[in-house]
């Protein structure tokens, strides 16, 4: 059991390096080049995606979920509310995802 979760940690720690950098080789094909230069230019493209829209959106949403708190916490009701609402909708997100990984894992026989 130990065993499956180095393996799967390393090879999830090894796919996402690859992912988050862009490959530098070189091949005398130049089919291979042209493809290597096209996840080179997808790799960034993800990069600027991640780093431009996902995690400014995600910390404005958290910001928000802060705000909501604050509210709540000055007995404002309505804010209570929302904030309830869009902690159980995350906690449903979150158990999907868990859900979902768990399908995997059995498919893979882990």
């Amino acid at each position: 059991m130990i065993r499956k979760l180095v393996v799967t940690s390393l090879l999830t720690l090894g796919s996402t390096l690859v992912l988050l950098n862009p490959v530098n080789a070189q091949s005398s094909n130049p089919e291979v080049n042209q493809i290597l230069q096209e996840t080179n230019q997808l790799v960034n493209e993800a990069n600027s995606f991640v780093n431009n829209v996902a995690i400014p959106e995600g910390q404005r949403y958290q910001r928000y979920l802060n705000q909501l708190a604050q509210a709540c916490s000055r007995g404002h009701g309505g804010a209570c509310q929302e904030w309830r609402l869009r902690n159980y909708q995350q906690q449903r997100w979150q158990n999907h995802l868990i859900q979902q990984q768990r399908i995997r894992n059995l498919r893979r026989g882990y």
